[in-house]
């Protein structure tokens, strides 16, 4: 194991393995930096979860459909 330099914003230490051979620490704060940048595009991620939200009403509608086709008892139902 090897101690990673701490994340800007983050408490806890990182630490990486090296069963895969040496660690670029450089390519490890990249790759949280790009995380935590889209993460402020909340605008897009409220219309995003309104979109699954209406997904997923869907696709219980089909399921439950489905199952009373099949003479079954929907999910959640005894």
């Amino acid at each position: 194991m090897i101690k990673l330099a701490r994340a800007p914003g983050t408490r806890e230490q990182r630490w990486a393995h090296l069963l895969c051979g040496p660690v670029d620490a450089t390519q490890a704060g990249v790759s949280n930096a790009a995380r935590s940048a889209g993460d402020g595009a909340t605008g897009n991620s409220f219309e995003r979860i309104e979109q699954l939200e209406a997904e997923v009403a869907q696709l219980r509608a089909t399921v439950e459909k489905l199952c009373l086709e099949l003479g079954m008892s929907p999910p959640g139902q005894s």
